[in-house]
């Protein structure tokens, strides 16, 4: 990897959506090269995926929320299948060698009334 290589993914990641023809206009160099080299990326893995980022206030998650868990009798993976039906949390650390785990949330004040 390279420093075009770091202007591709720097680009891309302030704006995935970047036409081939535009991220070539920002890092001086041309289309099938560029298209090439973010085939090259990908191929790697170093590209895995391109995303979104949402506005979850919005969507009616105006608060963010980092919650502590401790598992008990070593029932992470229950935890884990249970934690990933919820779509507002993004991810899940598990905080070895204790069992607790720390997952950040967005929620609306509803969800909190609820809990």
């Amino acid at each position: 990897m390279d420093f075009i290589d770091e202007q591709i993914i720097h680009e891309l990641k302030e704006d995935s959506r970047l036409s081939m023809s535009e991220l070539s206009r920002r890092i001086h160099l041309s289309a099938p090269a560029v298209r090439e080299r973010v085939r090259q990326l990908e191929e790697q893995d170093i590209i895995k995926r391109y995303t979104i980022e949402l506005n979850q206030k919005k969507l009616g998650y105006p608060i963010e929320a980092i919650i502590e868990a401790t598992i008990k009798n070593n029932r992470y993976d229950d935890f884990k299948k249970q934690i990933c039906q919820y779509s507002n949390v993004d991810f899940c650390y598990r905080m070895s060698p204790c069992q607790n785990a720390i997952s950040p949330e967005t929620v609306s004040s509803q969800t909190i009334k609820g809990r």
